[in-house]
C-alpha cells in the first residue's frame, strides 16, 4: 500500500501549527496498519510552505528524512502514558532572550525543526527514540543506531535511505529534549543495577589491545550500534503485540532498553541477574504475569564468568533472545582513540554523590578519625580559605589573589557552607561541623586544621596515591582525599551556576577524574601546575587556576562537565577550558552549546545587573542561533583577545588589569550613551561555525556615531578582577599631604553625590576620572586600556597618591563599586607616619581609617 501525499506545516501561513497529536486530522499520513514497499516511500510527494523547507535546510534535515522519520514511527505504539510524558518534555522548553538582539537566541524556539518533526503523532514517536539515545549516548552513536535501525526494516537493495550525516542532524536536533524529564534520572538507576562503581573509566584513554583487557580498571560499557539497533526492532514488536515477549542479556545497553521500554512504551519490565536468575534486581510487573521484557543484567562480577560462554556473532538471537555484547574497544576505534566510549544518565541533587560515587563517598560521610567528620572539617576549612581569598588576607599568596574570579556569595565563608547543605542535601548532616570551621578566626589556622584533615583521610584511604606498596586498599575505587576535594571545587563552582537540568553521573565522576590529574601533577611538582611553592601547599590544589588566554572561563568549563557529562574530543586537561579544542585562538568564550544544551554568561541577557548576575553561568536546553542559522559558540570580537596574565608584583596592591581610553572618552562624549549588543557570523579559521559579539555604546549625537565596543566576556574578566579587595598601607600618609588633593576629592565627592556619572580632576600631571558603576559605564570599566584602581577597602587619598605618583600613571580612571547614596570620602589626617593594622578575621571588619574631627569614615 502506497502512502499518501506528505504536507508538511500550514499551506496557508507556512508556520508550524501548535502540536496536537491527539487531533485525528492532524495526524500522520501513514497507513496505520499494513505494510508499504520502500521504494515508494522514498518517492512520496512533499509539500510545505517554502518556511518549512527553510528550517530544515538551516538544521541540515532533508524533508525526506521527516518522511522516514514517520514510517519509522508506525512501527511503534505508545503507552498509556508515553505520549503525555514525551509532550510534557517538549512542552517545558524554553529560549532565553539576548539583550537588545531579537535575530539572536539561545534555546528552543517555534521555528526549531523538532516542532516540524513532532507534529505528527508518528514523528513524536521516532523523535521519542532518539531523544532517549542522545540523553546517554554521544550523537554520533545516535546516528549510527538510526542508520542500523532503518537497516533493519529495509532489504539491501533498497538503498535510498537517509545517510548518516542527515541522522546525525537529527539526532542534534533531538540531544536533550529529556534532559529535564523524568527518563533522564530513571535510566541511570536501571543502569546502575550493572553494579560498575566507575563509568568514566574509558573516558580519555586509547583503546586497549585485548591482552590489557584485564588490566583495565572495570567501568561501564557500551554495545554495537547494530546491536543494539536489533534489539530496539523486537522491543517495537513488543509494543505492537507482534510479539509478546523479549529477552535482552547485556549490561547498561539492556538497561537502557529496559526504561524506554517501562518509561514511554508502558511495558512490564523484569531485571535478573544474568548468573543468578533467581535474583530479581528489578521488577515493575504484576507477580503472576509474564513480562514483556526480561532483562538479565550482566554485572560488574558476571562479566569476566560469561566471557568463556559468548559465541561468534555479535547478536545472538534465539528465540527472541537478544545478546549484546560489549564492544567498547572496538566502538573507540571507529569512532575515535580519544572519544568519550561512556553511557551515562543524571542523578537527583538529593543523592548525587552517593550515587556517583557509591561505597567510597559513604566511608567518606563517615571518617571521624581523631574525633570529628573529616568531611565537614575539610568543606569548613576550605570556606574559610575562599574568604580569605575573597577578602585578600595578607596570609594568602598573592598568585591566589590574582586567580580569585569567583566572588560570588555562596562562593567562600559561611555562606559557602550553607550553600554546600542546599546544593547536596546529603552534606546537611556535617551542617555543624562545616559551620563551625567556617569561622575560624584566621587563614593560617584553616590551613593548618585543612592539611590535618587531609592527613586524616589518607590515613584512612589508602589507595594507591594514599597507601604504600605493602598497604594498599585494594577495593578502594575513589581516593578519598581526592574526592573531598573534588567535592570542595565542585561547590564554590556551582555557587556560580543557574540550572533547573540536573548534573549527569558521568560528569560528576570526570570532575573527579579531572581533580586527581591535578593532585598528581601536584605532588610532582609538574610545572603544569605552579611553583615549589604551589607544590607545598595542598590547599593549592583547590584554587582556581585561571589562564584566561584558553578562551573559556573556567565556570563555563566545569558547568560543561556537569550538566553535559564530559562529552568531549579529545582527553586534554578539563578544568582550564583545555580539553574542548580553542574553537578561536585566543578569543574568550561567552556562550557554547554541546550535545542540545546551551551554556552562557549573564552578561548576554542584560548588562545592567551586578558582577554576580553578569559572571554567572545558565544552562538551558537548545541551541545558539542568530538570524536563523545554527551556531556552536559566541564569542569576544577580535579587538578583545587577550595578551597576556598580569603579574602581581606588589602583595599590598592587587593591580587591576585596564580600563580603557573608551572609556573616557565615552563619558566626555555621552555620558549614557545608548548600550546594545552587537553580534554578526564570525569570520575566523576555525571549522566551527560562531559568533562574535560586543556590546557597543553610541558615543557623540551627530549623525554619523560612531561605536565604542567590547567584548562581554572581557568585560567579564575585568570586573572580576576589579573585585578583588586592596589594602591601604597609608603609603600617603607617611609624608604631609599636598593641601590641594583634599579639596579635589572634596570636589569629586560633591559632583558624584549630585547625580554626576563622573568627576575629573588633575594631580601631579595626570587625570584622575572618579566614576561610579552605572549604565553604560558599568559595561565599558573592564574592556579598556586605562590603567585603573577599584577602591573597596583602601582610602581615595591612597589610590590617587600610589597612581599617580608612585606608579606614574598619566591616566586612570577610580571605580568605585557603590551606590551614590552610600558615597563618603573620608578626608584623612595630615600626620605623621601611622601604624599599619593588620586586617583579620571577617569581611564586615572595618577598614583602618584616621578621619578628622568632621569627617566621617567608611568602607569604600
Amino acid at each position: 500500500m502506497a502512502p499518501t501525499p506528505f504536507l508538511l506545516g500550514e499551506r496557508s501561513d507556512g508556520v508550524v501549527a501548535r502540536r496536537d497529536c491527539s487531533n485525528s486530522s492532524r495526524g500522520s499520513n501513514f497507513p496505520q496498519t499494513g505494510s508499504y514497499n520502500w521504494v515508494d516511500l522514498v518517492k512520496v510527494m512533499v509539500t510545505a510552505p517554502l518556511g518549512i523547507f527553510q528550517r530544515l535546510s538551516q538544521a541540515g534535515i532533508d524533508p525526506a528524512t521527516v518522511v522516514v522519520t514517520e514510517a519509522l514511527g508506525t512501527t511503534i505504539t505508545w503507552g498509556a502514558e508515553g505520549q503525555d510524558r514525551f509532550n510534557e518534555a517538549l512542552d517545558s522548553l524554553r529560549h532565553a532572550g539576548i539583550f537588545s538582539n531579537q535575530m539572536l537566541s539561545i534555546g528552543f524556539y517555534v521555528e526549531h525543526a523538532t516542532y516540524i518533526m513532532s507534529r505528527t503523532e508518528e514523528g513524536c514517536k521516532t523523535m521519542a527514540v532518539c531523544a532517549s539515545l542522545a540523553q546517554c549516548y554521544e550523537v554520533e552513536y545516535v546516528a549510527k543506531v538510526m542508520v542500523e535501525w532503518v537497516g533493519k526494516l529495509v532489504s539491501r537493495n533498497e538503498t535510498s535511505t537517509p545517510s548518516y550525516q542527515q541522522w546525525l542532524a537529527v539526532a542534534k536536533c533531538c540531544a536533550n529534549i529529556l534532559s529535564r524529564s523524568e527518563f533522564a534520572t530513571l535510566v541511570e538507576r536501571f543502569m546502575r543495577l550493572d553494579e560498575h562503581t566507575r563509568i568514566a573509566g574509558n573516558v580519555g584513554a586509547r583503546a586497549s589491545r585485548p591482552e590489557k583487557n584485564a588490566r583495565r580498571k572495570p567501568s561501564r560499557g557500551i554495545t554495537k550500534p547494530q546491536d543494539l539497533a536489533t534489539a530496539l526492532v523486537g522491543l517495537c514488536k513488543v509494543s505492537k503485540q507482534d510479539i509478546q515477549h523479549i529477552t535482552l542479556i547485556g549490561g547498561a545497553d539492556a538497561a537502557f532498553l529496559a526504561a524506554f521500554a517501562h518509561f514511554f512504551l508502558d511495558l512490564w519490565v523484569i531485571i535478573r541477574r544474568a548468573d543468578q536468575e533467581s535474583e530479581v534486581l528489578l521488577r515493575i510487573c504484576p507477580q503472576d504475569k509474564i513480562p514483556h521484557l526480561e532483562v538479565r543484567m550482566e554485572t560488574r562480577a558476571r562479566k569476566g564468568a560469561t566471557d568463556e560462554h559468548k559465541t561468534t556473532k555479535a547478536v545472538e538471537m534465539i528465540k527472541e533472545v537478544y545478546y549484546l555484547k560489549d564492544e567498547t574497544d572496538l566502538i573507540r576505534k571507529e569512532f575515535n582513540p580519544a572519544s568519550t566510549a561512556m553511557v551515562s544518565g543524571r542523578v537527583n541533587w538529593e543523592k548525587a554523590l552517593q550515587d556517583t560515587f557509591g561505597a567510597d563517598f559513604i566511608a567518606l560521610m563517615n571518617c571521624t578519625h581523631g574525633g570529628g567528620n573529616r568531611l565537614g572539617q575539610a568543606i569548613g576549612c576550605a570556606a574559610r580559605i575562599y574568604a580569605a581569598i575573597v577578602e585578600a588576607d595578607r596570609s594568602v599568596p598573592v598568585e591566589w589573589l590574582g586567580y580569585c574570579r569567583l566572588y560570588f556569595e555562596q562562593s567562600s565563608g559561611i555562606e559557602y557552607a550553607r550553600f554546600a547543605g542546599q546544593r547536596f542535601p546529603e552534606l546537611q548532616t556535617l551542617e555543624g561541623d562545616i559551620t563551625s570551621f567556617a569561622r575560624l578566626s584566621s587563614f593560617e589556622e584553616a590551613s593548618e586544621r585543612w592539611n590535618s584533615a587531609l592527613d586524616a583521610l589518607s590515613t584512612i584511604c589508602r589507595c594507591r596515591d594514599c597507601g604504600t606498596d605493602d598497604n594498599v586498599n585494594q577495593t578502594r575505587v575513589f581516593c578519598l582525599v581526592g574526592l573531598t576535594e573534588t567535592i570542595v571545587r565542585m561547590i564554590r563552582s556551582l555557587a556560580g551556576i543557574h540550572s533547573d537540568i540536573l548534573p549527569s553521573r558521568g560528569g560528576l565522576e570526570l570532575m573527579y577524574l579531572d581533580h586527581m590529574k591535578r593532585m598528581r601533577g601536584m605532588r610532582s611538582g609538574k610545572a603544569t601546575w605552579g611553583s615549589d611553592w604551589g607544590k607545598r601547599l595542598t590547599a593549592n590544589r583547590i584554587v582556581e587556576h585561571i589562564f584566561t588566554e584558553d578562551g573559556e572561563p573556567t565556570t563555563l568549563a566545569i558547568a560543561e562537565v556537569i550538566f553535559g557529562g564530559g562529552r568531549y574530543k579529545n582527553d586534554r586537561q578539563i578544568m582550564e577550558g583545555r580539553q574542548r579544542p580553542r574553537i578561536v585562538e585566543g578569543q574568550r568564550i561567552s556562550a557554547v552549546e554541546d550535545q542540545g544544551l546551551c551554556y552562557f554568561l549573564g552578561v548576554l541577557k542584560d548588562p545592567h545587573q551586578d558582577f554576580c548576575s553578569l559572571a554567572r553561568v545558565h544552562v538551558i536546553q537548545g541551541i545558539i542561533r542568530l538570524n536563523k542559522e545554527r551556531y556552536e559558540y559566541v564569542c569576544d570580537g577580535p579587538n578583545h583577545k587577550f595578551i597576556g596574565r598580569p603579574r602581581l608584583n606588589a602583595r599590598d596592591k592587587v593591580q587591576i588589569e585596564n580600563v580603557n581610553n573608551k572609556l573616557i572618552r565615552a563619558i566626555e562624549s555621552s555620558s549614557g550613551g545608548k548600550l546594545e549588543l552587537i553580534a554578526q557570523e564570525g569570520t575566523s579559521g576555525s571549522t566551527k561555525r560562531g559568533i562574535v559579539a560586543e556590546y557597543g555604546v553610541k558615543i557623540g549625537r551627530s549623525r554619523n556615531q560612531n561605536h565604542q565596543a567590547i567584548g562581554p566576556c572581557a568585560c567579564l574578566d575585568g570586573f572580576a578582577q576589579s573585585m578583588g579587595l586592596t589594602h591601604c598601607n597609608n603609603d600617603s600618609h607617611s609624608y604631609p599631604l599636598k593641601e590641594d588633593l583634599d579639596s579635589l576629592i572634596r570636589a569629586a565627592q560633591a559632583n558624584l553625590a549630585s547625580g554626576k556619572a563622573y568627576s575629573l580632576f588633575e594631580y601631579s600631571g595626570s587625570k584622575v576620572y572618579l566614576t561610579i558603576p552605572d549604565v553604560p559605564i558599568s559595561m565599558l570599566v573592564a574592556g579598556s586600556r586605562v590603567d585603573s584602581i577599584v577602591v573597596r577597602d583602601e582610602c581615595i587619598s591612597c589610590c590617587v597618591q600610589n597612581a599617580a605618583v608612585e606608579r606614574g600613571w598619566e591616566d586612570f580612571a577610580i571605580i568605585q563599586m557603590n551606590t551614590v547614596q552610600s558615597i563618603r570620602i573620608p578626608v584623612y589626617q595630615k600626620r605623621g607616619p601611622v601604624p599599619i593594622q593588620e586586617r583579620q578575621g571577617k569581611r564586615e571588619t572595618e577598614p583602618v581609617c584616621y578621619d578628622n574631627e568632621n569627617s566621617e569614615g567608611s568602607e569604600e
